[in-house]
């Protein structure tokens, strides 16, 4: 289902059946029916003008009924075909109204993370929109970040295709969907020794899917002798990765922990939709705690697997379009 629609007929009567004023900043953006019409744009996607708010309260109320664990005063924000909720939850310094962060509930753990601000999100989705509508369109913020495209070069063994290095600088590897925050208890993180990863993706065996990536590994060096290791010996399933913005983050958490301070998270993870190459790292200062890669399928669920040459882990894999071993 798309993002709540705020309707000025049918806001206070909402309000009162949920038990809470919505976001300030959500209700000015979403309520103004030209933004609405924006976000309604075919390359958004983002609120559907035939659904009531009616509708989506009555969707909350089943959330709240059925899911166990899931936080009793919570509204749901959005919910796509992932694995993830979208939700909002009251605000500790206005009683009476919810806060304008958005956050995730993961219906297959039955816990909840924080996700990019809603704001950032959609403001992000607006200014797509307006792009695609203006024929001279704005320049659009600085990123916080730098991005350098990775270029996928000549095979390498067994149809994987070199993509670049990655020096990690952490012990942890975290991959997320797109839009959520890696937290220090994220299920898909992998503990890793830091060193120099050399990153390759698989095609699909699908005639004319040349560009879709298929799966997309990191592998470490040989430090014993500095070459690449060719292969792993051993592959396991450690986690499986929801994705519903088409595209993952891959983290280096404990350098993007040091590199982006907490009150720029959410601002920096929301931008993270802004990046368009296949394949990208993304650079702040002197290190590269993220990379971007989009998923070959789209929408859905993901095995992340764990890479061993004996008993040692040297690498992750995350599969997107048939099972790579």
């Amino acid at each position: 289902m798309p993002w709540f629609p705020i309707l000025p007929d049918e806001l206070a009567a909402t309000e009162a059946r949920l038990g809470i004023a919505f976001p300030l900043g959500y209700r000015a953006i979403v309520g103004d029916p030209k933004m609405r019409a924006l976000l309604a744009h075919p390359t958004v996607g983002a609120i559907d003008l035939e659904m009531t708010m009616a509708e989506f309260a009555a969707h909350t109320e089943h959330r709240r009924a059925t899911l166990k664990d899931f936080p009793p005063k919570a509204v749901v924000a959005m919910e796509g075909d992932g694995r993830y909720i979208r939700f909002w939850l009251p605000d500790p310094n206005r009683p009476g109204m919810l806060g304008e962060t958005i956050y995730a509930w993961d219906t297959i753990e039955a816990k909840q993370t924080k996700d990019a601000s809603g704001l950032s999100i959609l403001k992000s989705m607006l200014q797509l929109a307006t792009a695609q509508q203006s024929a001279a369109p704005r320049a659009p913020e600085p990123l916080p970040f730098d991005v350098a495209a990775h270029t996928i070069a000549g095979a390498c063994a067994n149809g994987w295709y070199d993509c670049g290095e990655w020096t990690l600088a952490g012990n942890y590897v975290t991959v997320t969907d797109l839009g959520e925050l890696p937290e220090r208890d994220t299920p898909s993180t992998v503990k890793l020794a830091p060193g120099v990863y050399r990153m390759a993706v698989r095609r699909p065996a699908a005639t004319g899917a040349e560009e879709i990536i298929a799966a997309w590994r990191m592998l470490r060096a040989d430090v014993s002798t500095g070459s690449y290791l060719p292969d792993a010996d051993d592959v396991f399933h450690i986690a499986d990765v929801a994705v519903d913005l088409a595209a993952v983050a891959v983290y280096d958490r404990q350098t993007f922990f040091a590199k982006v301070k907490s009150a720029s998270r959410e601002d920096f993870v929301s931008r993270l939709m802004e990046v368009t190459p296949s394949l990208a790292a993304l650079r702040v200062g002197d290190a590269t705690p993220v990379q971007v890669v989009r998923s070959g399928e789209g929408d859905g669920t993901y095995p992340l697997h764990v890479l061993l040459a004996g008993s040692e882990r040297v690498g992750v894999m995350l599969s997107f379009v048939d099972p790579i071993t």
